[in-house]
């Protein structure tokens, strides 16, 4: 309801109409001028959010400018009661990664609004005027006070729902429920059930069925449940349905039972029937079918087989015993009112029009006191019902109309529709007499078929037009002819005589002829050998009377308590010839358990139906005993039992306030982002919630896929941010691993703490010390002086002489015929890559994570090393730890993430499984450079293949490495003449289109440079010394 005003076009409803209009605000801390409220509706743009609007503004005279009411109130800055982690700030645009709603009533935001970036959490104008309550005290719906906890993915205790994230929480009883369900009601009547149903907290555990949608119940989680049906429950959300409940609580109101019977048993078969109150019926099982006018008083259907009931005193007065036991009052079906049921003994001639399936009838019928008349038959209709031509599932009144009938094809205003598969019947056609007569077929009864599905083509006996196979037909299978069912019944099958009563007068010509339907030995010290102490005797065992011995021995046994064959050391009764397995000896009966203090846990020995195998805190398989919560469907092994994880914490790196054990909850932790375990630790004030292996996380950690310390945050700022270790997405409201001095850097807690990738070491508290050593020092721009040449002062230069032999980097061996590079200003030979001079003199090593110390070659110019890494021969610069591991200075230059031309899109990583297919060379290898994201390999030798050389066979060309080509071409090695696979990396010349190998380039030793003469060995390399390395890392 609403006021309108035609001549301005404006409406308002009744709500605003009983509130104050406020005139001026005087107050506003967005403007420092009086505002006052323009009492038109104009076209005005806020001042504040920039929104056009044509509603009432508050406009300042004095500076010509508009204001919303709400923006015009609106503070920077608020304390917000179900946000108290922190505060939040207005806003006038919703900003990037927020899903553009209300964080608690779930609306669009608009124009002004409350926001915690911190959080990621916001609410609109009205939620801040009118938050819900942080904390409730509710007896019926919990016994202690309850805590809002917004934006938590949940199950709700009351109705096993998990839509709304706005639970409220008490987490020492590990209760959450939706704040709609804390009001529900405790006692209320549906249209689905003839009986008052209970609010429970719980049902047994049982396979439950709603009886209104016909869906599973949770058993663990509330619902109704009727004392007097035992097999009768239905969710909460679908009793209280619009509809279904009339929106009465019936809690401290007396049950008044409604339905009464219509009759009196005198003795076993006899009644006294209050339609024919003078006489006594006698119950009867048979009748002669071939009397004609035999029908029920009650439905007017001839009755010509039992049960039925016959007066013994007059010969006509029949009832079907289904009629006779009709309820005398009763609350109907369509107009939820208390209707009587009226015999037809003063009304004979009276006919009647059903209110519900508007056809005339004779007989009983159902009056409400408004005179609104139903017959016997719609009168009678309770929910569910169930109907033989729809078996499986049940049926219901369907207000909506317009649904066409199975049985008969039209389409009606009330039907009975089953709410599983969308099946419909018209109102009037689950009465239709499963079995009746035709003078069509005199000696046989034509028998009701429910429609089939062929594609066989049916006539009707009687009018001889085609049947639709499909709906409803009367069919006699002894001479396999079929009725249309109007055909066979008539119109007027609810009435029985000649009809003289105002306004209609007719006679009625019925066919009567119709029914009703309806071994080995081990020591235990070779096993135990190790044990500190071995319990040899349980002398006060719980479940027998006698004290019980070890058998040290592995013999094979049959526990007597869990019947479990195993063939561990039992423990025995000498006695009465007895084995226990040791816990099922030690346990007992029932326990009170810390982490669910709810309800006492039972011993059992077989997991029951309808629970999970494994338990719910470690999730490991349930063995013989473990203890079980049948109400909660919640169980623990012996050894949570023993070693019960802690139910509060109070770790204030991890939080500041006590968290509180809340076993299977499903969560995204706080601390990870994760949401896999589902045992959260709960600070319900906070709105926090973490894993138990995220409260001991470390703050400080070193990892290799970083140069730097990376430290513990509880949040990062609201951007995308890229996990620096799995490259996938990071939640920034949740915890993380952040570099402070790479702004862009940081890893998830799982990754960061991933075997391999950190060493296990907390480095809080322990002062950081810079290990990376530079090697050379500036003179000035463009000359410095190298640690390995300390002499003299080398030169950056940008080109060199490719054409002259015997030019080679000192550190690497590879030749250099291109810049930049330093040359010695004093000495002819002495020549570094500039990659090759900016290498660290210390630094931590990729693969030992070890320092390691670079050395040059000045002392050391024919010792020939072996790489622990790589395990190839070389000279030149080497990294060597103090413990003499020594490794080439490529290996050793290593840092990860590793960067390579050959596979731009995602950084490589060592990994050390080994066994993988270089992407490269195509052999299998120890050390290997992994993609994380698609499995790209690289032996640890590959990526620092020069990709620019010369060969002899192509001498005015250079040859360029090439990574793979398509596998459909065929290509030869221009030296050895054989054949290329031209997926793995071989050497081209784009100007003579010739392809090498590699080994065949550059050889077995591309790492030496000169004669080698040191024990065991003495070689001289003969060098192809045509090759550059561009590789990314020197």
């Amino acid at each position: 309801m609403y006021y309108y005003c035609s001549i301005c076009d404006f409406a308002i409803d009744l709500i605003c109409v009983k509130k104050e209009v406020k005139k001026e605000i005087g107050d506003s801390k967005i403007h420092e001028h009086l505002l006052s409220l323009v009492p038109e509706m104009v076209s005005f743009t806020c001042h504040l959010c920039q929104v056009l609007d044509d509603r009432f503004p508050f406009v300042c005279n004095l500076c010509d400018l508009s204001f919303h009411q709400y923006c015009a109130e609106s503070i920077s800055e608020i304390n917000y009661s179900c946000h108290p982690q922190h505060p939040l700030k207005r806003y006038t645009r919703v900003p990037s990664r927020t899903c553009g709603k209300c964080c608690l009533c779930g609306n669009k935001l608009h124009n002004v609004f409350y926001h915690c970036s911190v959080c990621n959490f916001s609410v609109d104008i009205n939620c801040v005027k009118n938050p819900p309550p942080f904390s409730l005290l509710h007896p019926k719906a919990h016994e202690h006070p309850i805590i809002l906890m917004p934006q938590r993915s949940f199950l709700c205790n009351a109705c096993g729902m998990d839509d709304d994230p706005n639970p409220y929480v008490c987490p020492q009883c590990n209760f959450m429920i939706h704040r709609n369900c804390v009001d529900k009601p405790q006692v209320i009547k549906i249209s689905h059930h003839d009986h008052r149903i209970y609010y429970n907290h719980y049902l047994d555990s049982d396979d439950w069925e709603c009886g209104v949608c016909q869906k599973e119940m949770k058993w663990t989680c509330g619902a109704y449940s009727c004392l007097k049906c035992q097999d009768f429950a239905v969710h909460l959300r679908c009793a209280t349905k619009f509809g279904i409940w009339d929106g009465i609580e019936l809690e401290g109101i007396s049950e008044t039972n409604i339905e009464l019977k219509s009759y009196e048993v005198v003795e076993e078969g006899l009644i006294k029937h209050s339609g024919h109150q003078n006489h006594v019926l006698k119950l009867k099982e048979e009748s002669d079918g071939d009397d004609e006018g035999i029908v029920c008083e009650a439905c007017v259907y001839p009755v010509f087989c039992g049960p039925f009931y016959s007066c013994t005193g007059c010969d006509n007065y029949i009832l079907h015993q289904k009629c006779a036991h009709l309820p005398k009052k009763k609350i109907d079906s369509f107009y939820k009112m208390e209707i009587t049921l009226f015999p037809c003994d003063k009304m004979e001639t009276i006919l009647g029009l059903c209110e519900v399936c508007q056809h005339f009838f004779q007989g009983f019928r159902y009056t409400t006191k408004d005179d609104i008349t139903l017959d016997m038959r719609c009168g009678s209709i309770s929910e569910p019902f169930f109907h033989e031509s729809h078996p499986h599932h049940p049926l219901y009144i369907d207000f909506t109309g317009n649904k066409t009938c199975k049985a008969c094809g039209d389409e009606a205003t009330f039907i009975l529709s089953c709410q599983e598969c969308g099946y419909f019947l018209d109102i009037k056609c689950p009465f239709l007499p499963n079995k009746v007569k035709h003078k069509y077929d005199k000696n046989h009864f034509l028998f009701l078929c429910y429609g089939k599905d062929t594609s066989d083509q049916y006539l009707c006996e009687i009018c001889e037009e085609e049947l639709n196979s499909e709906k409803w037909f009367y069919r006699c299978d002894e001479c396999c002819i079929t009725f249309h069912i109007k055909c066979t019944l008539g119109d007027l099958i609810s009435l029985k005589q000649m009809v003289d009563a105002e306004p209609i007068k007719l006679e009625v010509i019925r066919n009567i002829h119709m029914t009703r339907d309806k071994n080995k030995t081990v020591s235990i010290d070779m096993v135990l050998e190790d044990a500190i102490e071995i319990k040899k005797e349980i002398g006060d065992s719980k479940i027998h009377e006698h004290p019980l011995s070890l058998v040290p021995e592995m013999v094979s046994f049959t526990c007597h308590l869990c019947q479990v064959l195993d063939d561990r050391f039992p423990f025995v009764c000498n006695l009465c010839d007895l084995s226990f397995h040791q816990d099922c000896a030690e346990s007992i009966s029932e326990i009170n358990y810390s982490c669910h203090p709810q309800h006492p846990l039972k011993r059992f020995t077989r997991v029951p139906n309808r629970t999970g195998e494994n338990c719910c805190l470690c999730s490991n398989k349930l063995h013989n005993v473990f203890y079980h919560c049948s109400v909660c469907n919640f169980s623990v092994d012996i050894n949570c039992v023993k070693n019960p994880p802690p139910f509060s914490l109070l770790q204030p790196k991890a939080h500041e306030h006590p968290i509180i054990l809340m076993p299977q909850r499903s969560f995204v932790c706080n601390a990870c982002g994760m949401d896999d375990d589902p045992n959260p630790y709960v600070c319900p004030q906070c709105n926090f919630m973490i894993h138990r292996n995220c409260v001991d996380k470390p703050q400080v950690i070193k990892i290799n896929h970083h140069d730097h310390r990376i430290y513990y945050n509880h949040y990062l700022d609201s951007d995308d941010w890229e996990c620096g270790v799995c490259q996938k997405e990071i939640k920034w409201t949740c915890g993380a691993y952040s570099c402070p001095k790479c702004q862009d850097f940081a890893v998830h807690l799982r990754c960061a703490t991933k075997f391999g990738i950190w060493d296990g070491i907390e480095l809080e508290g322990i002062s950081e010390t810079i290990i990376e050593l530079k090697s050379y020092e500036v003179v000035e721009e463009g000359l410095i002086k190298h640690s390995s040449h300390q002499n003299h002062v080398l030169k950056l230069n940008e080109e060199s002489d490719a054409d002259v032999e015997g030019i080679v980097c000192e550190a690497c061996v590879y030749p250099v015929f291109c810049g930049p590079f330093y040359s010695c200003t004093e000495c002819d030979n002495y020549i570094l890559h500039q990659k090759c001079a900016h290498l660290p003199k210390k630094k931590i090593d990729s693969f030992y994570k070890m320092d390691i110390t670079l050395f040059p070659c000045d002392k050391m110019e024919t010792i020939l090393g072996l790489c622990e890494v790589c395990q190839h021969f070389f000279q030149g610069f080497r990294y060597i730890t103090k413990d003499d591991i020594t490794l080439d200075m490529r290996c050793g230059s290593i840092s990860e993430p590793f960067f390579h031309e050959s596979h731009p899109h995602h950084p490589l990583y060592i990994d050390f499984t080994g066994n993988k297919t270089c992407k490269g060379c195509g052999d299998e290898a120890t050390f290997i450079l992994s993609c994380q994201e698609c499995g790209y390999f690289l032996d640890i030798k590959c990526p620092f293949l020069p990709n620019k050389v010369k060969h002899k066979y192509d001498k005015n060309h250079f040859l360029f490495l090439c990574y793979g080509k398509n596998p459909s071409d065929q290509y030869l090695c221009e030296i050895c003449e054989e054949e290329l696979n031209s997926e793995k990396w071989f050497y081209r010349c784009d100007e003579c289109c010739i392809t090498f190998h590699i080994k065949c380039t550059l050889g077995d030793l591309i790492s030496l440079k000169q004669i080698v003469d040191a024990e065991p060995i003495k070689l001289e390399v003969i060098r192809n010394i045509h090759m550059t390395s561009s590789s990314n890392k020197p």
